[in-house]
């Protein structure tokens, strides 16, 4: 059950990757690669977002499916008779229960400034950019 979980963690990490590139082409921006690594991953775009809205749009759309797929995942345990805070009783369940919250937890570090390394793109909109946009350091999307 270990190595299940472990595999549907990288599909989930997939899947965040996979929505970043997707809406950034979606907005005009190529996508030179994914870089998939055992936690995380980066979607490489070949050039920087002309306006706000989209970057925005391509940085909190891996957020957004991360939380989906945890919400998803802990739908699915409900389903199977998991009540909120309870220690679940079968494997499945078990599985369900820590994929949904790892997914959540992930998709809420992301968006939070002091916990993740991209939170300065979230800012861009709203502020102008974070510190290391009005530095000039960009950074890839995670």
């Amino acid at each position: 059950m270990a190595i299940i979980t472990a595999l549907l963690f990288f599909v989930a990490i997939v899947a965040h990757e996979l929505s970043h590139a997707v809406v950034a082409v979606w907005r005009g921006l190529p996508v030179s690669s994914i870089t998939l690594f055992a936690l995380g991953g980066v979607a490489q775009l070949e050039k920087e977002p002309e306006d706000p809205t989209t970057e925005f749009l391509v940085s909190i759309v891996g957020p957004i499916a991360s939380a989906v797929i945890g919400f998803i995942c802990l739908l699915l345990a409900w389903v199977l008779g998991w009540t909120r805070m309870a220690e679940p009783t079968t494997p499945l369940m078990a599985m369900l229960v820590w994929l949904g919250y790892i997914n959540i937890g992930l998709a809420i570090s992301i968006c939070c400034p002091d916990f993740h390394w991209t939170a300065d793109v979230y800012c861009a909109p709203s502020s102008g950019g974070g510190p290391a946009m009005r530095k000039g350091q960009r950074k890839p999307l995670h």
